[in-house]
């Protein structure tokens, strides 16, 4: 099912890419309300058939210079000082699906820039926010499901991942599987685009994220691009072992929003916090700490 050696009924199972784009555009407008997880699975593998693991395997190098920004909006009744209450939520407070969950499971949801992880929670004026910014410290490869396509807009720090990556997939597919080498790359495109445009309850993302995620394929994360600035940075839904174990905490900012104006962002830093003693310890902000945020939400932009 997810694994790249496919069974011989599922080869058999492919019909022509033209009758397998049709069946890929019921999936696209099937009504899932009231649905539950496994009638949506059935209803997925009745039309795609497969689903592909889309497994890349990095070195560490290339994510060596990757920070990872979340932004949390107005949690001053959580216990700031913990790491957990700024990465990921407990599976209890996750009470509907998400793009890369499903209703009671976890994931931590971060961008590849702090300006996208604003954007993605919608701040209001008068909201209070915490910027947290991480770094990874996996020695190993990191086991990343991309479902990026291969044409992101330029100046996307993803353009030659997701080029290259996917001229794998092709290739390894064409060599394999040549007779449905076509109906792949369909499926391939359908995955990443429902990544990008799905609106909640996120049917089918959700589902598919609980199978790289939790189920027979494990990944470690998820990377897709970013629907608020419209494919210019992306996001990583990263599973919760891999947080605890790899994920180090760099810094958070407090901030408090005071003026959002044609996509620009004002607001006023309240605390730095900083990991300490396996705590987050709490400091006035000083003229540094502006100057930083300032370049941090500047650059790239």
């Amino acid at each position: 099912m997810g694994n790249f050696e496919l069974f011989e009924d599922e080869i058999n199972a492919f019909p022509e890419p033209s009758e397998y784009f049709q069946r890929l555009k019921i999936l696209d407008d099937y009504n899932f309300d009231g649905i539950g997880y496994e009638e949506i699975e059935k209803i997925y593998y009745k039309y795609a058939i497969i689903l592909p693991s889309l497994i890349v395997r990095q070195p560490k190098e290339y994510f060596s210079d990757l920070l990872l920004y979340r932004v949390r909006l107005n949690i001053d009744n959580y216990d700031l000082n913990l790491v957990n209450t700024h990465s990921y939520p407990n599976s209890f407070f996750c009470k509907e699906n998400g793009r890369c969950n499903l209703k009671g499971r976890t994931v931590m949801y971060c961008s590849d820039n702090p300006n996208a992880a604003l954007y993605e929670v919608k701040p209001q004026v008068g909201d209070t926010g915490f910027l947290s910014v991480w770094e990874n410290k996996k020695e190993n490869p990191i086991k990343l499901t991309s479902l990026l396509p291969p044409d992101l807009p330029d100046g996307n720090r993803w353009v030659t991942f997701a080029k290259e990556s996917n001229e794998r997939h092709f290739k390894k597919w064409q060599t394999k599987y040549p007779d449905i080498f076509n109906s792949f790359k369909l499926l391939r495109a359908f995955i990443a685009e429902k990544f990008y445009s799905e609106k909640a309850p996120y049917y089918l993302s959700s589902f598919i994220s609980n199978k790289l995620l939790y189920e027979e394929l494990q990944n470690d994360m998820i990377i897709y691009r970013s629907v608020k600035v419209d494919g210019f940075y992306c996001n990583l839904a990263v599973h919760p072992n891999f947080c605890d174990e790899y994920l180090s905490l760099r810094k958070i900012v407090n901030f408090k929003l005071l003026e959002h104006k044609n996509d620009t962002y004002k607001f006023n830093v309240i605390r730095i916090g900083e990991f300490d003693e396996g705590r987050i310890k709490w400091r006035k902000r000083n003229e540094t700490d502006e100057k930083d945020v300032f370049n941090l939400f500047n650059k790239e932009t």
